[in-house]
């Protein structure tokens, strides 16, 4: 597939606008699992630290009792066999440490952050005689370490699903946009100006498909103003051609009256091209328009009538 959809500006926009709402979705939801997950690590080395401390006073309660500090010894160095547990010390009620257990092969960055979760040990659960306390001692540098594992995983989930949504919605929008307006505008170059026979037409029931039938009508209306213009200009072209006609022909009679006419000196007939004489009338009617009527004028009657217009 080539890249000629992101020269369409509104694929191009679409595209753009949909991955920074889905690139702040990902990433505000990112955020709040890896706060989801490290308050609920939180809340676990919480939960395993109070146990440890319980269970470990309980258990201390009756070496306490006796002073069976061997006892002791045992109980704390099975418990700093507990993951993130760094340290477990017991110390009687005046302060003095009497067991002491630290976990072996211990990391340097255990030591830096760690949690101090510390128990009563009292002789039965409703005393209120404190025999000694018990300090459990545990590093978050395991929950560091995971959550920063999560933190990647995530990251890299994000980024994966970032990419894969980038690409269906760049096949998406070059299918659903793109193709149809590309469609759109090869369907209207067919429209040279002189030919408006092709329709405009996209099989689809969305605002594309509106927008084609809209075009098409457009198309129609064009193709019927067209006609009529063209009809009427074939029209005034016939009526050009007839006027023109007539000119040269009213040209041409203005012309043959322009000239010298033979005329006679008595009877006034004019001699044609051919040598024929006519009468002026006749001569005149034939090569113009104009009709003739015929009277006297008051010179001839006097000549023809003497003292008719004396009696008038």
């Amino acid at each position: 597939m080539t890249l000629g959809w992101f020269k369409n500006k509104i694929a191009a926009k679409l595209i753009i606008g949909t991955l920074l709402i889905v690139s702040s979705v990902l990433f505000f939801t990112s955020l709040s699992m890896i706060r989801g997950e490290q308050e609920l690590l939180q809340t676990h080395m919480d939960s395993l630290g109070t146990s440890l401390a319980e269970v470990g006073a309980y258990a201390s309660v009756e070496a306490m009792l006796t002073e069976d500090y061997p006892l002791l010894d045992t109980i704390i160095e099975l418990m700093v066999t507990v993951s993130d547990v760094v340290s477990v010390q017991i110390e009687r009620d005046d302060g003095r440490t009497i067991a002491f257990a630290q976990r072996e092969n211990l990391d340097s960055n255990a030591e830096d952050s760690t949690r101090l979760f510390i128990k009563a040990i009292n002789p039965s659960p409703l005393s209120s005689i404190e025999l000694g306390r018990i300090i459990v001692t545990m590093s978050a540098e395991g929950m560091r370490t995971l959550t920063t594992q999560r933190t990647n995983d995530l990251i890299r989930d994000s980024i994966i699903a970032f990419l894969l949504i980038t690409l269906l919605l760049i096949l998406m929008l070059n299918l659903v946009v793109n193709e149809p307006i590309r469609r759109l505008v090869s369907m209207v170059k067919k429209l040279d100006g002189e030919s408006f026979d092709h329709p405009i037409q996209i099989k689809q029931n969305d605002e594309f498909g509106h927008l084609a039938n809209e075009l098409d009508s457009m198309r129609l209306q064009l193709k019927n103003s067209y006609d009529k213009v063209h009809e009427q200009n074939k029209e005034l072209t016939m009526h050009r051609e007839h006027l023109q006609q007539k000119i040269e022909e009213a040209v041409a009679e203005v012309n043959s009256l322009s000239s010298l006419l033979p005329i006679c000196a008595n009877c006034k007939s004019i001699r044609d091209d051919k040598g024929y004489w006519e009468r002026l009338e006749t001569y005149i009617q034939q090569r113009t328009s104009s009709k003739f009527t015929h009277s006297i004028c008051p010179d001839c009657i006097e000549e023809l009538y003497p003292g008719l217009m004396d009696k008038e």
